[in-house]
């Protein structure tokens, strides 16, 4: 797999590719706000992972990144040609499709006591909860709520691990 910078109005959707190459069907339009939030404080942190196809550049991994970038753009908080980092498969890869498929199965979400450590880290910085949740483009009630697991018992704590 390459690296290289593309236009972000030169990417395409994986699903929008014949055949289609990304294993998302469901759910490709949820929470894209929130990434966006995200992406708009912490920058793109995962480059999608793209195909050529033709001469147009198709991504295989990571549509709602795409949708979150391309709300960016439409809030004016990003170019619409800004330069996108990108992985390429390259020729060798003959199903993207299914590369994206494994890495969404493989995929395993922060555990909430782990949360909890590093929200109490972003507090003691200085951040309020709404500061955090406007970060991380999560309901402020959800960072409360986390939170609030610190008032627990080390006891139970020490369980969650």
């Amino acid at each position: 797999m390459t690296s290289r910078m593309i236009p972000l109005n030169e990417l395409r959707f994986g699903h929008e590719a014949n055949p289609p190459i990304n294993a998302r069907r469901v759910g490709r339009e949820d929470e894209i706000a929130e990434l966006a939030a995200s992406i708009g404080a912490h920058g793109l942190i995962t480059p999608p992972k793209v195909k050529e196809i033709g001469r147009t550049f198709y991504v295989a991994i990571g549509n709602r990144r795409l949708a979150a970038l391309r709300l960016l753009v439409s809030q004016s908080q990003l170019a619409e040609d800004w330069l996108v980092p990108c992985d390429e498969f390259d020729e060798t890869v003959d199903d993207p499709r299914e590369i994206a498929l494994a890495e969404q199965i493989m995929r395993a979400p922060l555990h909430e006591a782990d949360q909890l450590e590093e929200f109490t880290v972003l507090v003691d910085a200085g951040l309020s909860e709404a500061g955090i949740a406007s970060r991380f483009g999560i309901e402020p009630q959800r960072v409360k709520k986390i939170l609030a697991l610190g008032r627990l018992s080390p006891v139970i704590l020490s369980t969650a691990e």
